[in-house]
């Protein structure tokens, strides 16, 4: 069981490499829930960079603005639900907080990029 706590707590924190915030969420964590805690301050970290840079990129644009915010929204209430369904499913071996820190890490990064994306498109030179 010891080997499948650190399989896992090495492939969360792969899902970080890259991030701007990265740190080794293992290093200093005494268990698997402080590792999930250091993940997900991380996750929303980054989040929170590349969807207050779009923010900022659509400035006083009230549409656009009001559009994001409930893109985030909605965005925020899929994960959830999804991630639920990713726990239901799991095999009965799975810790469910493990399928749900891997499920969230997945949608996080595939929304930064779609962040990142909006970023670009919204940039100088548009």
């Amino acid at each position: 069981m010891r080997w499948m706590v650190q399989i896992a707590a090495g492939a969360l924190a792969l899902c970080i490499v890259g991030s701007a915030s990265a740190k080794d969420c293992e290093a200093g964590a005494s268990n698997m829930a402080e590792v999930r805690a250091c993940l997900a301050e991380q996750q929303t970290t980054d989040l929170d960079a590349a969807l207050s840079r779009v923010a900022l990129l659509v400035g006083k644009n009230k549409p656009a603005a009001a559009a994001l915010r409930q893109s985030q929204a909605s965005w925020l209430k899929f994960v959830e639900d999804s991630c639920s369904f990713s726990v239901a499913i799991a095999s009965s071996d799975a810790y469910p907080e493990d399928v749900r820190t891997n499920c969230r890490a997945d949608f996080t990064a595939a929304r930064i990029k779609i962040l990142q994306a909006w970023s670009k498109q919204l940039g100088p030179g548009r």
